[in-house]
């Protein structure tokens, strides 16, 4: 039994430190990118790895892909990163803003005609309705 735990404790550091040199390799390959669309998904990739472990981080990553996204017009970049700022308030505990982001999300793919990602948008608002449905019966 000893053993066990010692190999899910090594396993679980041997994790952590990947992920973390994951996040510095990201860090620097958008450092490096002189294409925008590029940093757009690094960005949008390191929110997501962050999420959920460091919402503040996460958003800051977020928010510089947003804003690259929205600057070169690059909506498909926009729309998946309306989908992680969803998730991260979700994450937060803020529902409104959530539910916002995840419509803007939609909204956008639906502009693209990307059906996978209208999909993924409804699959997204569909967990946070039944999130709310459980938080209401629980305050009851």
């Amino acid at each position: 039994m000893k053993n066990f735990f010692f190999i899910l404790i090594l396993f679980f550091s041997v994790v952590g430190f990947a992920q973390n040199n994951s996040i510095d390799s990201l860090k620097q390959a958008a450092d490096k990118s002189e294409i925008d669309t590029v940093k757009v998904q690094i960005y949008n990739k390191l929110s997501n790895m962050l999420k959920g472990r460091d919402n503040k981080q996460a958003l800051f990553y977020a928010e510089k892909s947003l804003l690259l996204g929205k600057k070169n017009g690059y909506l498909k970049g926009v729309a998946q990163v309306y989908k992680t700022i969803g998730i991260i308030n979700l994450f937060k505990g803020e529902i409104d803003s959530a539910f916002l982001y995840f419509d803007k999300s939609l909204k956008t793919f639906e502009k693209l005609g990307d059906k996978k990602g209208v999909a993924a948008s409804y699959v997204n608002i569909g967990i946070l309705n039944k999130n709310i449905g459980q938080i209401k019966e629980s305050g009851d």
